[in-house]
């Protein structure tokens, strides 16, 4: 009995030694990818790093095996940062396309494009209180496509369907340039 809790007491301390040099080990990777990093930073050569560039590749433009092996794990590091990144802050975008069809809807049944359309001379844009009314109305819906392209999973042909129906109601409304409305623009 004395034998086994030898072992026991052998077996614990070897685990102790093999925790201990996992941290260690780690540690002293970490402070040597420092010291790689400060390397190539106050190194007066520029390396630059294609986007899938292999070690070998980066040792033959002139990198240190090291300094490969080091930008190969940081390139991979920053890469799934930003995919976790990106994947997190985007929200489903069926609720922000709800409220933008309800804008468009609201466009519609307040503004007659056929009306706005008409309206050519900058003279009689400038106070028409119909043209006014849609150029206002307008802003909530640049304001949601925004939200759509750079908060929400829309995909691109979904968010182009939407942009291609706001861009008719701005082309309804308009732009004043040389003394006329330009509805084609």
């Amino acid at each position: 009995m004395n034998i086994e809790n030898g072992n026991n007491q052998n077996n614990n301390i070897e685990k102790k030694v093999i925790k201990k040099e996992g941290k260690e080990a780690k540690t002293e990777k970490a402070q040597e990818n420092n010291r790689v990093s400060e390397r190539i930073e106050d190194s007066s050569k520029e390396y630059v790093f294609p986007d899938k560039a292999t070690i070998s590749e980066l040792v033959e433009k002139g990198c240190t095996l090291e300094q490969a092996e080091t930008a190969d794990y940081w390139l991979k590091v920053i890469e799934e940062e930003e995919k976790a990144r990106t994947s997190k802050e985007k929200k489903e975008c069926g609720p922000e396309i709800e409220e933008l069809e309800k804008l468009f809807v609201s466009f519609e049944t307040e503004h007659s494009l056929t009306e706005l359309s008409l309206i050519i001379d900058a003279n009689v844009a400038k106070g028409n209180l119909l043209r006014d009314s849609a150029k206002k109305a307008l802003g909530p819906i640049t304001k949601k496509l925004d939200v759509l392209k750079k908060e929400t999973n829309i995909s691109l042909e979904k968010y182009d369907e939407l942009e291609a129906k706001y861009k008719m109601y701005s082309k309804a409304v308009g732009m004043i340039n040389g003394g006329k409305v330009d509805h084609d623009r």
